[in-house]
Order: structure tokens, then sequence, then C-alpha cells
């Protein structure tokens, strides 16, 4: 059998060093980190949610003033109007100069002509037991609340303690503390109706007899010209703000259309409307944070809380859904300082946050 010889030497390829590989650049995978971006804004979306959710209390709210509808008692021409929207008056300053009804109009121009009556001294008189009738019955009417005032504080004590040993519910208290607050508030805009009616009765007596009917003022806040004096002054019968008018100067108003809307900043609150299920979440004196549509942000103080339910308002209730029922719950400013915000925001809509934990 024949011999092979095999080479046993080392190939030439196998001990070749190989070259040096030549090093790419990495591509930026713009695809993963846009994914990671979005998931990140997805946990932190989702993270938000739960946390305000599950940590806080939300409920939306409006900030209230004490308010005031002006009107005249028979329809009238309004000649003048001394005030603007947001103008600060106290108690017998003028709003504006009118003329009744039965005086008579001039059918060219509209414009009022000033009565004149046979003498000075039947204008006189009559005047003097218009406004004396004016001010009887304002005083009935004051003795008429201020007895049912005495009645409800003397209900008050009663009502605690029934409430007290569950024999009335929460509610009834409430009821009765709100109408007490109402009727305070009633009986103090008689007495100020009363007080200018007795000033307008002084200035009657004070007149000479030959004196002119258009020599009557009414306690204003002496902003009118010289004409004004020809008709009559409906001043102010609070301090307060005026926060809208609805007529201009020689403008006819019939006696149940509102004139002007005046309010109260002292009175300020929020009134919130929580949902049912947030009820055990909220204590009359919880601290509370207010945001306002701009973004800033305010604290308040729980006040008061309505034990019973009540529809949402209309500007809250989401369309072509069921009637929503939620809690009142009154808030007043944590400060001075955040009374001063609130002032600015009469019927403002905010949100209510409150945390669960605290």
């Amino acid at each position: 059998m024949k011999n092979f010889d095999f080479n046993q030497t080392d190939s030439v390829f196998r001990n070749q060093t190989e070259r040096t590989k030549i090093k790419k650049s990495r591509k930026i995978n713009w695809d993963r980190i846009i994914y990671f971006m979005l998931l990140i804004g997805l946990i932190t979306i989702v993270s938000s949610y739960f946390f305000n959710k599950f940590y806080y209390v939300k409920a939306d709210g409006q900030v209230i003033f004490n308010s005031l509808d002006i009107q005249t008692i028979d329809d009238s021409r309004i000649i003048s109007i001394k005030v603007k929207e947001g103008s600060e008056v106290k108690v017998g300053d003028t709003l504006f100069m009118y003329k009744e009804d039965n005086e008579d109009f001039n059918a060219g121009n509209g414009s009022v002509s000033v009565e004149q009556s046979n003498t000075n001294h039947n204008w006189k008189q009559k005047e003097f037991i218009e406004i004396n009738q004016q001010i009887k019955l304002k005083e009935n009417e004051l003795d008429f609340k201020s007895s049912k005032y005495i009645r409800l504080k003397k209900d008050e004590e009663k009502t605690k303690n029934e409430v007290m040993v569950d024999a009335l519910p929460k509610v009834e208290y409430h009821r009765l503390i709100n109408s007490i607050k109402d009727l305070e508030q009633e009986i103090l805009l008689t007495k100020n109706e009363i007080k200018i009616l007795k000033i307008k009765l002084n200035q009657i007596k004070q007149l000479p007899l030959n004196a002119q009917k258009s020599s009557i003022t009414s306690g204003g806040n002496g902003n009118g010209n010289s004409n004004s004096n020809e008709y009559k002054a409906f001043t102010s019968p609070i301090d307060g703000y005026v926060s809208k008018i609805f007529k201009e100067d020689f403008e006819v108003a019939i006696r149940s259309e509102v004139i002007m809307h005046l309010y109260q900043p002292k009175g300020v609150i929020v009134k919130a409307f929580f949902k049912q299920e947030d009820y055990n979440q909220i204590q009359k004196s919880d601290i509370v944070d207010v945001e306002f549509p701009d973004g800033t942000y305010s604290k308040g103080i729980v006040n008061m809380i309505l034990h019973e339910t009540n529809r949402l308002p209309e500007e809250f209730q989401k369309k072509f859904e069921p009637t929503t029922r939620v809690i009142n719950v009154d808030i007043v400013p944590f400060s001075p300082k955040d009374l001063l915000l609130w002032k600015k925001f009469n019927k403002l809509s905010v949100t209510v946050f409150k945390s669960k934990y605290e």
C-alpha cells in the first residue's frame, strides 16, 4: 500500500492575523427614546390622577356675596345714574335720580318736566303724609321681623338640644340657623330704610312754606349736577359695592325691574358643592384650598355644612346626565389677605380641594 505524505506544516491562512474591524458609530434609536418618553408621560398622568383621586377631596364652588336688588316702588324714568359698576357706596349715598310716572313726560323729546302743584303748601303736605305712611309701613314690617327673630332665637337652643339627643335631624338646626341669619340681614336693611325716610321727613319739616318741590334733597353724596334736585334721589340702604347696573340715563324702569345690584363684601363666602360620597371627609373648621380660574390659590375654613342634599346648580351640571344632588358647604376666608382676594370675584366659579389625611 502506497504511503501518502501529507503536509504537516501550519497553514498560512490558519495563523494569519485577522484584520482589525473598522468601528462604526452607533446610530441614535429615536423610536426607543420617543417610546420611553411617552411611557414616562403616561405613568405621570396616571399617577397624578390616582393621587388626586385618593388623596384629595375635590368640589366645584362659587364666590357668593350678600347682595341686594335695587328697585323703585312705582314705575319711573331714570334721569341719571350717579354711580358706576364697582363703585363703593355708603348708607345714604345717591345711587340715581328718577321721576315717578305720575308726573308728566314730554312726548316730543322724552325729557322730564317738573311738576308744579297748585300751591307750595299742598305739595309739602302731600310729601309729608306720603313719607309718614312709608315710615309706618316699614316700622310695622320691622316689628313683625323683630318678633319673628325673637321667636327663632328662643327655638334655637331647644332645637339644638333635640338634635343632640337625635330627636330631630341635624338639617333642622342648620335650616333654623340660616333663617336667623337671613332675618338679621332683613332687619338691618329695614332699619336703614326707616332711617333714610326719617331724614327726608326732617328735610321737609325744615323747608319754608314757599319752598319749591325741587328744594328737597335726599341725603346723597353730593355728586350730582344743579338740575338733579328737580327729581327724586334713590339712596343706598347699605354699605357695599355696585356690582351691576341694568339701566341707563333717561331709561324707563317698571316697578318689577331691577335697576342695579349692590353687594356687601364683608359677608363673602365660597359656596362649595361636594359629592355625597365625600360627606364623611368634610368637617366644620377644616382648612381647604381654593383655586381660582387664573391659577391663583387661596385658603378658606369650612364654616357650615348643610346636612341635606340639594340640586347641583345648572352651571355645574353636565348636560344629558341625571340630576346630581350634592352637599352644600359654606367656606369663609382663612385670613384678611384671602378676604381681599375673594372680594374681587363675585359669582366667580372656583375649585375647592381638601386633603383626606389632614
